[in-house]
């Protein structure tokens, strides 16, 4: 006779189980299963599932202690919570719906608390205790996932139980909530199929509030410098390897502050020596403890990881969806928020968080709303994820500064309606960050139907590879900060070929006004790169600046223009302020005209040479070619010239048209260039046949005379068309 039963498995195999010719004790049967094994028996028998031996019906439960069932005993939650006489040497089957499982009695443990999933205590106060493997059911505990029940205690309890362990939710079912889950653990929550398990809160709170906690308060000690490794503090009692620590200054944010936003940052320690905490990253800002009080925080981080999870309020729900505060490479994977309209995911003081797959919708509230905000973190990553009818899909900012994020391979889209029921779209941004940001990436990501599709007011900004398409007022907004390079990205309204219907606006208002807006700046001596983007169909200017920059590059842009009205002015550089442009280099760049009239730059965007080391830029503002004198007018002026500077020395290469109408004569000059020092200076004319060329400048101006007679520096040009001066000329400046 075999010594062997064949025992089937849920995927449908079989395989060998010992078959013994006593029923072994309960201790013996532990040591003999190991706790894989025990788990293997308990789990064999998770929602009612039956398993066969030999096609006779014998469960695992008889297979493995004999069909008398001598050392285990079939009951209910009720009936071991009745029990009066518990038995250390048997072993006992819940069979509740869902709740299915092996306790024992554990006569050791008298303050044990029950929570229906793995500890059950009865009147008599005996603990029976579940066994199983490296996961929780959250059925275990009440959740009944109808979308009725009230699961609250039930997911709180097995979130506690679990203790960092996997808590699985059905797939598909729908868990409602009356109040916030509130975790001070390490905690996982996932589905145990491919559809997402949902959290349906019943009103407007947050469903989940994940939070360190704090364990120490100090003070710098020393003087700090950027780049350094270690901090010393007053005090280092509290703090341990493996903590956060936050570091806030007295003194505020350089830029962007709103009058609370502080210097500071965040880090992790990574050992200890005396008073010195030595960190993971080097600091990223200097301290001078005469000048400022820093607070130095120290916090145990949990660890947070949900996988296949969708949150859903009612639309327009004033409230956050999930909080994560204080953690370390958490990791959120498919986790959905519907309609939290402050905020669907807030993060704060996390270290390293990971959000992947990711959907956002509704967190709409006017002024206010974020898909994603981060705060005061460091290394927070969004990996493809999609945001749709956010005020902002991702928001970098915080009391102090977050660092090192980034955004990658995204989708945003800022449709839908805002909370007060108006278009969305104007208050919509793609992503952004706040004053108190840092080091932030933004790249390859597609940005549609916002007013902006990045917004940014932080520092070290960068800006690439991403794909802006249709409806906006602007692709990138700059405002504060400093040190932003957008590289490599492209906007296409994607409108060309298509017309207004019904009452719709007029699709021309759809395409930005520009492509980049450098809106204000309090920083100066930073540095703002535009270098290879491709903005195709924009209304007014390629980059609209409204603050003097000391470091502006611009190069190796392509941009397409359109106006509805064909005399429309359109420019490469617009401005609505008097600015003035230093060490600029606005070179190589494409433009291409639908339609409108082409200036460079507006008049009120100064270019301050003096201060470059060597530069060159286009010169293509017809506006700058004028009749100062005489009764003919100056029409169909062109110029296309580009100016250099080394040292001192500018030159002027290129030519300048134009055409001459009415009646008498104009004479002709070109304004707006760098003032020379000397007295006068004349240059030769460069087409003696036609006697016409260019004279010199005057050190008291700023323009440069051209003359038709070489006989005088300012002679007049007559009626006539077809004027072309050839112009080669060089002179100092201060």
């Amino acid at each position: 006779m075999s010594n062997n039963h064949m025992v089937g498995r849920e995927d449908g195999q079989t395989e060998l189980l010992p078959q013994h010719e006593y029923s072994p004790g309960r201790r013996k049967l532990l040591a003999s299963l190991g706790i894989a094994g025990a788990a293997w028996a308990a789990g064999s028998l998770i929602n009612g599932q039956a398993k066969y031996v030999n096609g006779q019906g014998l469960s695992v439960t008889e297979s493995v202690y004999g069909e008398d069932k001598g050392c285990c005993e079939v009951t209910t939650i009720a009936g071991l919570r009745a029990t009066t006489a518990p038995d250390a040497s048997i072993m006992y089957f819940v069979k509740d719906l869902g709740q299915e499982g092996l306790f024992y009695y554990d006569p050791t443990d008298g303050s044990a608390a029950d929570n229906t999933g793995t500890v059950l205590v009865s009147g008599t106060g005996a603990r029976f205790k579940r066994i199983y493997g490296e996961s929780l059911m959250a059925a275990w505990f009440g959740a009944k996932g109808d979308g009725t029940t009230d699961d609250t205690a039930a997911i709180a309890a097995a979130i506690s139980a679990a203790s960092g362990k996997p808590v699985v939710f059905r797939s598909g079912s729908a868990y409602r909530i009356t109040s916030t889950i509130n975790v001070n653990q390490d905690a996982m929550l996932v589905a145990n199929g491919c559809e997402p398990f949902k959290i349906l809160p019943s009103s407007g709170f947050v469903a989940f509030s994940f939070y360190g906690s704090t364990v120490a308060t100090t003070t710098l000690a020393a003087t700090t410098q950027m780049n350094k490794e270690k901090i010393t503090v007053t005090s280092s009692a509290g703090f341990a390897p493996g903590q956060i620590v936050m570091m806030q200054s007295s003194k505020l944010w350089y830029y962007d502050n709103r009058g609370t936003l502080c210097k500071g940052e965040t880090h992790m320690v990574t050992h200890i020596s005396g008073n010195d905490l030595v960190l993971r990253t080097q600091t990223w800002d200097s301290y001078d403890i005469a000048q400022e009080t820093v607070t130095v925080t120290g916090y145990e981080p949990i660890t947070v990881r949900i996988d296949n999870m969708t949150v859903e309020y009612p639309a327009n729900t004033n409230t956050g969806g999930i909080y994560l505060n204080t953690t370390y490479r958490s990791h959120f994977n498919h986790v959905s928020v519907h309609n939290a309209s402050v905020v669907g995911i807030s993060t704060s003081r996390c270290y390293d968080a990971l959000f992947t797959h990711c959907y956002v919708e509704g967190s709409n509230a006017v002024g206010l709303g974020y898909g994603i905000q981060d705060q005061q973190s460091f290394g927070t990553v969004i990996r493809e994820s999609t945001f749709y009818n956010n005020r902002r899909g991702v928001d970098f900012s915080g009391v102090i500064p977050t660092r090192g994020g980034s955004v990658e391979r995204c989708i945003v889209s800022g449709g839908g309606k805002a909370s007060d029921g108006t278009d969305n779209f104007l208050q919509a941004s793609g992503f952004g960050t706040h004053g108190p940001a840092e080091h932030i990436v933004f790249d390859g990501n597609f940005i549609t139907h916002v007013t902006s599709g990045i917004f940014t007011r932080g520092g070290g900004i960068t800006i690439r590879n991403n794909t802006f398409v249709g409806r906006m007022q602007q692709v990138i907004l700059i405002s504060f900060g400093t040190d932003v390079r957008i590289l490599n990205n492209t906007y296409d309204s994607g409108f060309t070929s298509k017309a207004a219907v019904g009452g719709s606006p007029g699709i021309y208002n759809y395409h930005p006004a520009y492509f980049v807006n450098i809106h204000y700046l309090t920083a100066t001596n930073g540095c703002i790169e535009i270098i290879g983007n491709v903005a195709t169909m924009v209304r007014v200017a390629f980059a609209r600046v409204d603050a003097s920059i000391n470091h502006l590059v611009i190069m190796n842009n392509s941009c397409v223009w359109i106006t509805n009205i064909p005399t429309n002015p359109v420019y490469f550089l617009d401005s609505g302020r008097n600015v003035t442009l230093s060490k600029a280099s606005v070179i190589d760049n494409r433009e291409e005209l639908k339609n409108g009239q082409y200036t460079f730059a507006k008049g009120s965007i100064g270019f301050d040479l003096g201060k470059l080391d060597a530069d060159r830029f286009p010169i293509r503002d017809a506006d700058r070619l004028v009749a100062w004198s005489g009764t003919a007018s100056l029409t169909n002026a062109q110029v296309n010239l580009i100016m250099a500077k080394v040292g001192q020395t500018v030159r002027l290469t290129g030519k300048v048209s134009f055409d001459v109408t009415g009646s008498g004569d104009a004479k002709v000059k070109l304004t707006g260039l760098p003032q020379p020092v000397n007295e006068r200076i004349f240059a030769a004319y460069v087409d003696r046949d036609l006697n016409q060329g260019i004279t010199g400048m005057l050190s008291t101006t700023t323009d440069l005379l051209i003359s038709r007679d070489m006989a005088a520096y300012d002679s007049s040009f007559p009626v006539g068309i077809g004027y072309e001066i050839p112009i080669q000329f060089e002179y100092l400046t201060t």
